[in-house]
């Protein structure tokens, strides 16, 4: 999968465990891998992003938990099939598993879709108008003024 860094993709490998999934970069030269980051399955939700040639989005999903989101993309409609599907799968069985051993403070902390999640990173290329005031970009009112928009 490419995964999308603040100013271009850069291909990563994923690996899916019972409860998370990590992502790393391989080192150059050596054939070993050096972790990038994890999620936890349990508080985690996969969004199956409709292609849109305009935006550049093919064949592209966004990850997303209370620390980070972000969106990937696979090398065709069947890897972005499958990834969504084995996603979704372990994300379900995950949350089954912590059901049986589940405490009530466990229950609190668990993510649903419409809890609050860290924002996208949206490349400036893609950006014209402030997301927060819908003002648009010019010399005066610059693409970092979103920072202090909110």
């Amino acid at each position: 999968l490419l995964k999308q860094c603040r100013k271009e993709r850069k291909p990563r490998r994923f690996f899916l465990f019972t409860d998370e999934l990590w992502y790393a970069f391989e080192v150059v030269g050596t054939g070993k891998y050096s972790l990038s980051g994890q999620m936890s399955l349990i508080k985690m939700l996969v969004e199956d992003v409709p292609d849109n040639e305009e935006q550049q989005l093919k064949y592209a999903l966004l990850f997303h938990n209370s620390e980070k989101s972000f969106p990937v993309f696979a090398e065709s409609e069947e890897d972005k099939k499958k990834w969504y599907n084995q996603l979704q799968t372990a994300i379900n069985d995950c949350k089954e598993r912590k059901k049986t051993l589940q405490s009530k403070k466990d229950e609190e902390e668990e993510f649903e879709p419409d809890e609050v999640h860290a924002p996208v990173w949206i490349p400036d290329a893609n950006v014209t108008h402030c997301p927060g005031c819908r003002e648009e970009f010019n010399l005066f009112k610059r693409k970092h003024h979103c920072r202090n928009c909110g």
